[in-house]
């Protein structure tokens, strides 16, 4: 019961800033979920989707790739008619393309889509919706959707609330590089959640966030180091 009083906690505290719940503007494809909140807040990023494009878009171009099937043509093309990024924006037409795309096994698309059910972002808010597709996308090894299906068992969103489950997926972003799952499975660590407290690791990934710039990370890190050896 402790435990779970305590995983719960944390899914507050991860849910306090929806930073990254609409679509991004100029910037590049495989960028994080959202710009992270600072880890000495205790948080780390909640759901978020990402841009398709970093230059303009030729929507008549991207249109007549994806009639013809390119998967990466309807992701890229439903991402700037959803967002309106430097486009006329249609989130009917892009939620058909991005539909598609994920149909077709596109990860990126997958992970849109679970987004748009998440956060009731122009599709009814349906939570075993959202999971499904992040399921998707993360047993194809995304890093994104893996944090975000870690994210939904850590807050029983769409599934039951299940930490130790949390903590698989977060672990398999944040061994990936992604820094939201970095952060995150630091806080589960350092609390002990999904797993015993551990605060060498929790340290570890600290430090790994912090060196891909996460100030925050780095204050909880050097905290950690000055509190003492960690204990296992």
């Amino acid at each position: 019961m402790f435990k779970k009083a305590i995983a719960f906690g944390l899914a507050l505290s991860l849910s306090l800033l929806l930073t990254g719940c609409g679509f991004f503007k100029a910037g590049r494809a495989d960028q994080p979920s959202g710009q992270s909140p600072s880890a000495a807040g205790g948080q780390a990023n909640a759901v978020g989707q990402e841009t398709a494009a970093t230059a303009p878009v030729n929507v008549e171009e991207l249109r007549n790739e994806a009639q013809k099937g390119d998967t990466s043509a309807q992701y890229k093309l439903g991402t700037v008619l959803i967002s309106g990024d430097g486009v006329t924006k249609d989130a009917d037409e892009g939620l058909k393309w991005l539909l598609q795309a994920a149909e077709r096994g596109d990860a990126r698309a997958q992970n849109n889509l679970g987004v748009l059910y998440f956060t009731g972002n122009g599709l009814p808010a349906n939570g075993e919706e959202a999971v499904k597709w992040f399921r998707k996308a993360a047993e194809q090894g995304y890093d994104k959707g893996q944090y975000h299906l870690g994210y939904a068992y850590l807050n029983g969103v769409g599934v039951p609330l299940d930490a130790k489950e949390a903590l698989k997926w977060m672990q398999l972003a944040a061994e990936q590089g992604n820094k939201d799952g970095q952060i995150a499975l630091a806080l589960m660590y350092e609390n002990g959640v999904g797993t015993e407290k551990k605060l060498d690791q929790a340290r570890a990934w600290y430090e790994r966030a912090a060196a891909q710039g996460d100030k925050g990370a780095r204050q909880k890190a050097e905290q950690l180091k000055q509190a003492g050896k960690p204990s296992d």
